[in-house]
């Protein structure tokens, strides 16, 4: 469908552009290189071509275009990714277009729409005190405008009546987490969630408003300073960072996150100067967010404070100015948990020097680095007046929940293309070979002459492997000289990854001779298919001999010790002998004797 606006997004945006908002795209050629943000990874092995478009990465597997990277960066269906990149591209979607519509999408526009209406009531009369407030805590009057703080008026269905009007149906507006339903009086009725309170927006790493975190100015029985959305169908709490929206190119520039707890350090700190934070808005730092942040840096700084009385430290730090010098002074990870370990522990007894021990021994076992973790075993062995080799024998003996899990994980990466045949493999190279010659005219005329081939018969077997359906499409595409990556949309998922990846193996190769090369791994396709034959015909004698029919076992006997012969003449670079049938021809005739 030519006319499709996803085409048309892809023709204005370039893949390079689009994925390095995500993750950091070294140049090497004409193309570009990354860790994958997919799977663990020390050495880049996800690659992007900006002619072709398309991203693949080697390590797991995984590839696409554009759009299916936003999808699994973003954790969002086909719908919103191509919202998403239309708004970059400058196309406009028509929204009776019912691809568009979605669950998702229609709650997404009830809080913009919430946003708005929160907006204008800080912006009224009703909103004066709360506005006041809000001056009062050092909050500037752009940090309130730029992060769309709002009022939520102090009445029971304001906001539910507001958006009802809109012509949003009361199941959608509590899907969204807006409003909460009662049937105490006999027939369902709806009030508004948050009432009386300072909305803050929260907002994904796109800017589209999921959620909200309402305080209340005055105490009130049995509610807590503040409220938040609950679980939504666009709102994940613990997989949510607020403020990434607007600090993740500035993560990226700086290589670090800095981590606080809530809306207001953010927003203090944000008009303090510092520009590459986060707030994980009163959960704990969950593993989700780690990840989240991962895609951007590698470092992080923690500012949370020991407890939550009066004003926050954090708060009192950025009021004065200090906000960033206290970022410079910040300590590592582990001369943290040293420092926590002796203060809540007595290094001066055996029994304190055991739990210092028990507490710090796990958090070296999980450094990677060798140089690193015997620096704080060195450390530690200072503190503990005792011998380093106590320690590590005591740290060898400790076993890391997780451990088995990461190692794991560093070795065969989530999502791992499927074990392949040595057959899959040459075919997948012979592709790269021949897309590495010169011009369109060498490509059709090897490929001509790989029809001629003694091995190219068995391809047409019913029964194919991905790898080799991948390569029946490409032959009869380079056959009439198409585009190479033209056959991308005729193959499955699995498929396509098996085409990109030769697609970019052949930007990236280098071969003295390509042509050379060619003969050669035409000559190990056939020695390949050939041994499959061998395999086949012994697998077929055992079953003979087992079932006792002379027969057929002398018949796969003979052709067996032929096969052995054209294989060993194949070894020593010679043409087969006493075979009268191809070897295609020959296993039919052959297996067709089993029936």
């Amino acid at each position: 469908m030519p006319n499709f606006p996803s085409e048309e997004i892809k023709s204005r945006l370039d893949i390079s552009d689009v994925l390095s908002e995500y993750i950091k795209l070294q140049k090497g050629g004409a193309n570009y290189r990354a860790l994958c943000p997919f799977h663990n990874e020390k050495t880049p092995s996800f690659f992007v071509s900006p002619a072709r478009q398309i991203w693949h990465c080697f390590g797991c597997g995984l590839g696409g275009d554009i759009f299916s990277f936003v999808m699994k960066m973003e954790g969002v269906e086909f719908v919103d990714a191509l919202r998403l990149l239309a708004k970059k591209a400058g196309v406009e979607l028509k929204s009776q277009d019912p691809k568009l519509s979605s669950e998702r999408s229609l709650i997404l526009e009830i809080c913009a729409e919430a946003t708005r209406f929160f907006q204008n009531n800080l912006a009224d009369k009703s909103g004066e005190e709360a506005l006041e407030y809000l001056k009062k805590r050092g909050f500037s009057k752009e940090a309130v405008k730029e992060f769309r703080v709002g009022w939520a008026l102090d009445e029971w269905s304001a906001l539910y009546n507001f958006l009802s009007l809109k012509g949003y149906k009361a199941d959608m507006i509590e899907k969204a987490g807006l409003v909460l339903a009662s049937d105490k009086s006999g027939h369902r009725k709806y009030f508004d969630r948050f009432r009386g309170r300072i909305m803050f927006p929260l907002a994904d790493q796109n800017g589209a408003i999921v959620g909200f975190t309402g305080r209340y100015l005055k105490e009130r029985p049995n509610e807590g300073k503040y409220v938040n959305s609950p679980q939504t169908p666009v709102f994940n709490k613990s997989a949510y960072l607020f403020g990434l929206d607007k600090s993740k190119m500035e993560i990226r520039k700086s290589d670090l996150a800095v981590v606080v707890e809530g809306q207001a350090d953010l927003m203090m700190a944000w008009s303090d100067g510092v520009k590459n934070i986060v707030a994980v808005s009163g959960t704990a730092f969950t593993e989700q967010q780690l990840n989240l942040l991962g895609r951007y840096t590698r470092n992080l700084c923690l500012i949370f404070d020991s407890d939550s009385a009066g004003d926050t430290a954090t708060q009192r730090s950025i009021a004065p100015g200090q906000f960033a010098g206290e970022i410079e002074k910040a300590i590592s990870i582990m001369d943290y948990y040293f420092k926590y370990a002796v203060e809540k522990y007595d290094s001066k007894n055996v029994d304190g020097k055991k739990q210092i021990g028990a507490f710090l021994l796990p958090q070296i076992k999980k450094i990677k680095n060798k140089i690193e973790a015997h620096h704080w075993l060195e450390k530690l062995a200072g503190l503990l007046g005792t011998k380093i080799e106590y320690l590590e024998e005591e740290m060898k003996q400790m076993f890391l929940p997780d451990e088995e899990t990461i190692s794991t994980r560093d070795q065969s990466p989530a999502g791992s293309v499927e074990t392949k045949t040595i057959l899959d493999s040459l075919l997948e190279h012979l592709m790269t070979l021949i897309l590495s010659l010169k011009s369109q005219l060498s490509i059709e005329k090897t490929v001509k002459d790989i029809e001629k081939s003694r091995f190219y018969d068995i391809m047409a077997r019913e029964r194919k492997t991905p790898a080799e359906r991948v390569f029946d499409i490409f032959i009869k595409d380079c056959k009439i000289g198409k585009s190479p990556d033209s056959f991308l949309s005729k193959l499955d998922e699995k498929e396509q990854g098996i085409a990109r990846k030769v697609l970019l193996d052949a930007e990236l190769a280098s071969y003295d001779d390509t042509e050379k090369e060619i003969s050669f791994c035409l000559s190990r396709i056939e020695k390949e298919i050939i041994a499959d034959q061998l395999k086949t015909l012994e697998s077929r004698l055992r079953q003979a001999e087992a079932g006792k029919d002379a027969k057929t076992s002398g018949r796969a006997s003979a052709r067996s010790s032929l096969t052995k012969r054209e294989k060993a003449s194949l070894e020593v670079g010679l043409p087969p002998a006493d075979l009268r049938l191809p070897p295609a021809l020959f296993v039919f005739e052959v297996l067709s004797g089993f029936e």
